[in-house]
């Protein structure tokens, strides 16, 4: 005669060493998974910022690309957050906001390196 468990626990099954359960454990069983959207300003920001780092070298044209990186990254990145899970992509639209900064400040400081040379010219009487 087996006795019975008190109400309200639960009954375990017991399995021979070397065989295998014949159900499925919880621990093993998978969910679905989901495909999840990349957004689309997140790709863009990326690209944008890409773009923009050899293009810093063409008289501070960097900056303009680096400008949309930055505001595309953002706005990817919050629509991101927004979408509780639904889309990915926070790393690149992170990857384009920061190469797009980075693209910005040097854009700027080529302008104001250009600048300060023909200041500098315009001083000495050379035009």
């Amino acid at each position: 005669m087996h006795a019975q468990p008190p109400p309200g626990t639960a009954q375990v099954e017991s399995v021979k060493p070397g065989v295998a359960s014949r159900a499925p454990s919880a621990a093993f069983s998978r969910a679905p998974l989901q495909a999840r959207e990349t957004n689309g300003l997140a790709i863009a920001s990326l690209v944008l910022g890409i773009a923009a780092i050899p293009l810093g070298c063409c008289y501070g044209g960097g900056a303009l690309f680096g400008v949309a990186a930055l505001i595309t990254g953002l706005i990817g990145r919050r629509r991101i957050k927004e979408s509780g899970g639904a889309q990915s992509g926070e790393g690149m639209a992170l990857a384009g906001t920061i190469l797009g900064g980075v693209s910005v400040l040097v854009g700027l400081a080529w302008i104001a390196f250009l600048a300060l040379g023909l200041l500098a010219q315009a001083v000495e009487g050379g035009f």
